[in-house]
């Protein structure tokens, strides 16, 4: 699978496309075939952040698309299911960040790939169509 890594240099000068290993649901996990991915604010200050001595990353936290795999522990009924991915790890409501949030992106890898696992996501709004999402987010082909 392809997917946008960033190494060897800070900024978006480290962005390389790459092969990487097909990803599977592990447990308590759902596999997201991805419609769309984002530039975030918290991409951008990783990118920045990041120098030669750090390992490669795919980047980016926000994400939308569609589950076509479920692990152990999942319910197969979430399989078909339009997502919102939510990159915050851990911590559903704003009084409950911890001091060093994890987001996705940074240390876990993001979305920026055709497909992702993750924890069971949150449905969008179901106005929401693909074709909006493409003013919100751009695409990554798969």
């Amino acid at each position: 699978m392809r997917a946008a890594v960033h190494q060897d240099r800070a900024g978006s000068a480290g962005i390389q496309q790459q092969l990487v290993p097909t990803p599977r649901a592990g447990d308590g996990e759902v596999l997201i075939a991805l419609e769309r991915t984002g530039l975030n604010r918290h991409d951008v200050f990783v990118m920045d952040a990041r120098t030669e001595s750090t390992p490669p990353l795919v980047l980016g936290s926000d994400g939308i698309g569609v589950v076509v795999e479920v692990g152990a522990g999942v319910s197969a009924s979430k399989i078909g299911r339009r997502v919102i991915i939510n990159p915050c790890l851990g911590w559903d409501d704003p009084s409950d960040v911890p001091i060093v949030p994890e987001i996705l992106g940074d240390p876990r890898w993001g979305r920026w790939h055709s497909l992702c696992p993750f924890p069971p996501t949150t449905s969008p709004p179901h106005r929401l169509t693909s074709a909006m999402t493409k003013l919100l987010r751009w695409g990554w082909p798969g």
